[in-house]
């Protein structure tokens, strides 16, 4: 398999499962537990969490992980990634 049909094969899942992007989140809003422990590593590791760049990271590591997880919530029997298959 060439290197380009190996990389869509491996995205094919990801495009067909993505959500879109979070809304930003305003300073005022009331954030998440976890946004908020994620908010803390960022300041104990030297960094300033409310940059432009670094604004969104709470939220971004939050649902990257819920993503990444969701499979503990899902039962293999039940699951119809089991019959799904990837383009030729």
């Amino acid at each position: 398999m060439g290197r380009d049909k190996m990389k869509s094969a491996s995205l094919h899942s990801f495009h067909a499962e993505h959500t879109a992007p979070l809304a930003p989140v305003s300073s005022g809003e009331a954030r998440s537990a976890f946004e908020t422990l994620v908010r803390e590593m960022l300041v104990q590791l030297g960094e300033d969490p409310v940059r432009e760049g670094l604004r969104q990271t709470p939220s971004r590591v939050e649902a990257s992980l819920k993503w990444l997880t969701r499979g503990y919530h899902m039962s293999v029997t039940a699951g119809s990634w089991a019959c799904r298959r990837f383009p030729a």
